[in-house]
This record gives C-alpha cells, structure tokens and sequence, in this order.
C-alpha cells in the first residue's frame, strides 16, 4: 500500500489532485453566490432541517454541498482522463473531441465519465455516435470504449454498447464497447489492480497537499471499506 505508482510520477499525480480541489474551491464560491438563483423551497428547508435535527444554517451547508457535487463529478472524471493521459502509450486529446482518450499501438479509443448515471440517455447516444463516427472513418480497426469509472452495482463490464436513441436501441457494433473503470485502468496499464493502487496514491498524497488534514485519511476503517464496495460485488 502506498508504493509509488509505474505509471504517473508523484509530482504530476499531486498536481492532478490540487487540480481538484482547486476547481471546486472556485466553484463553492460561486455556489455561495449563486446560493439563492434557483429559488429555495422554505418549507421542505424546515422539513429536512427539522428530520435531521439541524438548524437551517446548518440545512444551507447541506444544501451548498449537494449543489457542488456535480461540479465536483465533473472534476472527477477530468482527473481520471487526465491519469490515463499520462500513462505512456495514451493521449489525452482534452475538451472538444468526440473522445477522451486514444493509444494508436493498442488502436483504442475511449469516452471516459466518472459515474454510471452521469450521462443519461441522451448523452449516451451522442457519445455512442461519436466513437461510431470515429472508429467508421478516422480510427478503422480500433476498439471504441465508453468508460464509466465507477460501475453500476460494482460488476466488471466489457460488453457492447448500444444505448437507446429517441426510444429506438442503437445498432450493436462489436468494436462499440462499455467498460468499468477498475478493468479499464487494467487494460490500459497493463497491470493488476491499477485503480485501487491510485486510490491508495491519492489518498497517501492528499494530506500532504492539503494543510490541516492529518495524515489519517487512508488510515480510517471506511477508507478501504468505500473503495471496497465500488468496486468488488457483495459476497
């Protein structure tokens, strides 16, 4: 636990992570200024609040939080694209492409989202017809992947993907592939439980980086235990 990675030096992983967190402390400021935009319904404010037994400051906290999480999300998976940029052989062609990620040697090409129900189905079909595109014209005989970091119901996945379109399911193509994060980071590095040993990195390097933390973070009991229950199906 807590060796260095092959893959990603710690200097570049540690800017990746301050990367992070540096995005979303922007975007809670702007949480706090944007706090009352949408308007908040006071009465499920005192509901909640009173449920809980916290008062409404304490509510407003909750609420900025959940509010952040997207952003958050979203940091997330830019990370995760960005670690496996770095691992020698992958490009990461950044914002504005049809796709994240592509290795010309492995003739691999791949959409990365942090989270299972991050794209709903809308967004499954327009980066469905992007690698289509891609792997029709530009990439004949690569493999497209669209990679959900964390799975649904933590199962291993390499399956054909074809999401639904308007109601109608999308023509299966072999070389259109989903696959789960923890198989990916395999297949991509080459090596054996690639995303729980950076998991372990981060958590390592993160009270290094972040002033006043402590270094018990990837001490805790829950530490493991979340990772854990991502990633490894209940027996």
């Amino acid at each position: 636990m807590n060796a260095p990675l092959s893959f990603i030096d710690d200097a570049t992983l540690s800017d990746l992570i301050i990367k992070v967190l540096n995005t979303v402390t922007v975007d809670e400021t702007s949480a706090e200024m944007d706090m009352y935009k949408n308007v908040i319904d006071p009465f499920s404010a005192v509901f909640d609040a009173g449920r809980q037994k916290i008062t409404i400051g304490d509510w407003l906290e909750q609420e900025k939080t959940r509010q952040l999480q997207k952003s958050l999300q979203n940091a997330i998976g830019a990370f995760h694209q960005n670690v496996l940029g770095s691992i020698p052989g992958w490009d990461n062609l950044g914002i504005g492409q049809n796709f994240d990620l592509k290795n010309d040697e492995m003739k691999i090409i791949a959409e990365v989202k942090n989270k299972y129900n991050t794209m709903n189905s809308k967004a499954q079909a327009e980066a469905y017809k992007g690698l289509d595109n891609a792997i029709r014209y530009r990439y004949q005989g690569y493999v497209a992947y669209c990679v959900f970091i964390i799975p649904r119901g933590a199962q291993r996945t390499d399956k054909i993907f074809a999401p639904n379109d308007n109601g109608r399911k999308l023509a299966e193509v072999e070389d259109i592939r989903q696959m789960d994060g923890y198989s990916f980071y395999d297949m991509a590095t080459g090596e054996k439980d690639t995303l729980q040993r950076l998991y372990e990195r981060v958590g390592y390097l993160m009270p290094q980086l972040v002033p006043g933390l402590g270094d018990t973070l990837s001490r805790e009991i829950y530490f493991e235990d979340i990772f854990s229950r991502a990633f490894f199906p209940a027996r």
